[in-house]
């Protein structure tokens, strides 16, 4: 499994990588600063405000209106690396009260730098005073400060009557978050983030109720694309040939004009001759049987370094095993050599441990953990092996048919494994 890891001191609440571009999309409402990485000197960023709340319907045959969704603004910054932005993350309106008889709550505003993208207004009460009948207006979207603007979407107003409805929410700017849905005698629909307004509640037939809520509008959001001057590229996993193998060639990207790269490994027993090189050779007595080593490769430019992972993998060598009285040990209900579990009440169809050489008996012994306790024979309907099952070496035998693939056991017990996969 490959890694991608990029040392900078940064906050990112999801980052998305292909090639040289980073989006860096930050979503949580409040307030933090972010830092810019090596090498970058122009960001581009978009701002959502949070989408205002859909109003509450409180009196018989009113709608309230929807909220009006969060402004949008986008805007393209010269930067330098290291320094520190501040930015805040506004948050959608939440309408409090079940019975509210005034506006719902606007949304806030997400700020970066000089970029504003205000929040939507709250839906207006579908009362809009003590008779029934009557229906509140959707909230106006939010404005923005930006290179490029887009005002947020209004929220629609409510309808009144025997079938009022509630307004829907207003839509984000700048592929932002959709409005809530409208209701029909019920709750509005919640704003989509980033940036969309709440539905309005309606109440077509007597006051109270779930159906007096209005939704919550989106929170806003911020995205932050930008460049890197470079990346690092360790390649492909690799599989070793055999399992006897010790030594791999790493193949990395090649290198872009002025930075340097840099194999490492974790891994004890191990070394890299020429690491400083794209093909470097890595040996030792580290590469054994079964396991898994992570090489990493570092790519630098002054005190900016990025580094990506790749994962060489030694295969399982085939069981030999012919004597029964050096049968290998095994452990109920833990892992085989073969990365199978005893415990495995049914077979991969695949691979389990692979027995070398047609008529080659291979030999294991176990220790059952309770009378019932069932043996299970992995491989496919061609290749189940032959085996027979020992209560000692080798007499007292109990030999099933060819292709049974579960045996019970009793306590202190051997078996052998003849042909194709155990």
């Amino acid at each position: 499994m490959k890694k991608l890891f990029t040392f900078l001191l940064s906050l990112v609440i999801s980052i998305g990588y292909s090639q040289t571009t980073f989006t860096v999309n930050l979503t949580s409402p409040g307030s933090g600063s972010w830092v810019v990485p090596c090498t970058v000197t122009s960001i581009t960023v978009q701002c959502w405000g949070g989408g205002g709340a859909g109003g509450s319907a409180t009196v018989d045959k009113t709608g309230a209106g929807g909220g009006g969704a969060g402004g949008y603004g986008t805007s393209v910054y010269a930067v330098t690396p290291g320094a520190n932005i501040s930015y805040t993350v506004g948050s959608g309106g939440v309408q409090t009260a079940t019975n509210s008889t005034s506006q719902a709550a606007s949304g806030t505003a997400t700020t970066f730098s000089s970029t504003i993208a205000n929040g939507g207004t709250g839906g207006n009460w579908g009362g809009n005073g003590a008779s029934g009948g009557t229906f509140g207006t959707g909230g106006a979207g939010g404005t923005a400060v930006g290179t490029t603007t887009t005002t947020g979407g209004a929220g629609a107003n409510g309808t009144a009557g025997a079938s009022s409805t509630g307004g829907s929410g207003g839509n984000a700017g700048g592929s932002g978050g959709t409005g809530g849905a409208s209701s029909s005698g019920g709750a509005g629909g919640s704003g989509n983030p980033p940036g969309g307004g709440g539905g309005g509640g309606s109440q077509q037939a007597g006051p109270g109720g779930l159906g007096n809520f209005g939704a919550a509008g989106g929170d806003g959001q911020i995205t932050i694309i930008y460049r890197i001057g470079f990346t690092a590229n360790a390649g492909a996993d690799i599989t070793l040939a055999t399992c006897t193998t010790t030594n791999v060639t790493l193949a990395a990207s090649t290198l872009s004009a002025g930075t340097t790269g840099l194999w490492s490994t974790s891994a004890s027993s191990i070394s890299i001759t020429n690491p400083t090189q794209t093909n470097a050779t890595a040996a030792g007595a580290g590469f054994t049987e079964g396991s898994s080593i992570s090489f990493i490769w570092t790519v630098a430019s002054g005190t900016c370094s990025i580094s990506d992972e790749v994962i060489v993998t030694v295969p399982t060598c085939a069981q030999t095993n012919s004597t029964c009285a050096t049968a290998m040990s095994l452990t109920a209900n833990a892992a085989l050599k073969c990365g199978q579990s005893t415990s495995l009440t049914v077979g991969d169809g695949t691979d389990g441990c692979k027995i070398s050489g047609s008529g080659q008996a291979v030999w294991y012994k176990i220790t059952a953990t309770n009378d019932s306790m069932v043996l299970n024979v992995l491989g496919t309907s061609a290749y189940y092996p032959n085996y027979g099952i020992f209560k000692a070496c080798p007499t007292d035998c109990a030999t099933p048919a060819n292709n049974v693939v579960s045996y019970s056991l009793s306590a202190g017990i051997l078996f052998n494994a003849v042909n194709g996969h155990f």
